[in-house]
């Protein structure tokens, strides 16, 4: 189990890495019109609010009932499901802006920080099995995360480039 524990202990750092890489997009993402859709596409608040909707998904149906142990529960995410019903209920580009994107990222900070704290708090009391769950759903995450931050600084860099 401590190899295990270990694996766990590892995906936990890769989570909590997320919110580095996250800090060092928060410092650069005021120079840029974070709400213009380039082509129709995502703005960059929209890339973080995908964020924090594919982590609140996550939560609700993997990571919860893997330690409420109601597998009967636990449902997989997918992220092009996840993403399609996303864009469909996307807010106009107005509405968006009123929230800022300061409480945009600061809420997807928020909830990584609390679903560290839970998982970290609760490490010693989880069976084999609920840990192996936890590897799959968190390495998911971390996966698609890695994504759509990438996403963002890849937009960040051409408008920067294009001023």
């Amino acid at each position: 189990m401590s190899e295990l524990k270990q694996e766990f202990e590892q995906v936990l750092d890769d989570v909590s890495y997320l919110l580095d890489e996250l800090d060092a997009l928060k410092m650069v993402v005021g120079s840029v019109p974070v709400f213009e859709r380039p082509g129709g596409e995502l703005s960059i608040a929209e890339h973080f609010k995908l964020a924090n909707h594919l982590q609140n998904e996550i939560h609700i149906n993997s990571i919860r009932p893997i330690l409420d142990e109601s597998y009967s529960e636990l449902k997989r995410v997918e992220f092009s499901e996840l993403k399609s019903s996303f864009e469909k209920k996307r807010l106009q580009a107005a509405t968006e802006e009123s929230e800022g994107i300061d409480i945009v990222i600061e809420s997807l900070r928020s909830g990584r920080k609390k679903l560290l704290d839970g998982l970290t708090s609760s490490i010693n009391e989880l069976s084999a099995q609920q840990i192996t769950e936890l590897i799959t759903s968190l390495n998911y995450l971390v996966e698609k995360e890695r994504g759509i931050l990438k996403l963002i600084a890849e937009h960040i860099l051409t408008i920067s480039r294009q001023e």
